[in-house]
């Protein structure tokens, strides 16, 4: 069985990997991870809609990106989202997603 990707992990991951002043740690929890790239991305001009929702998921433990709740999707195969909760979890943090790979 193939595992998913967890959105969020990789976006961060990988734009973080592209701003070394967003000094990501190597070790840590996603949750410090996301935070840390929304705080260097409103440090260099994005706004703070843009990073909200991802704040919100990593903070809340029941929003449906919360770090306990990819996990489960992850590693329970009995525990699903909703695809209409889904959808608008995803396009609530397009913006953050955005922000980090946006030039300049």
């Amino acid at each position: 069985m193939v595992t998913p990707i967890n959105p969020l992990k990789l976006a961060s991951s990988l734009a973080c990997s592209r701003f070394t002043q967003c000094q990501l740690p190597e070790i840590g929890s996603l949750g410090s991870k996301v935070i840390k790239a929304a705080d260097w991305l409103l440090k260099n001009g994005a706004s703070k809609a843009d990073v909200k929702a991802a704040k919100v998921a990593v903070s809340n433990p029941h929003s449906l990106f919360s770090i306990d709740t990819l996990h489960a999707y992850i590693h329970n195969k009995e525990f699903n989202p909703v695809a209409d909760e889904l959808k608008i979890a995803w396009d609530n943090l397009g913006p953050f997603i955005a922000a980090l790979y946006k030039d300049g």
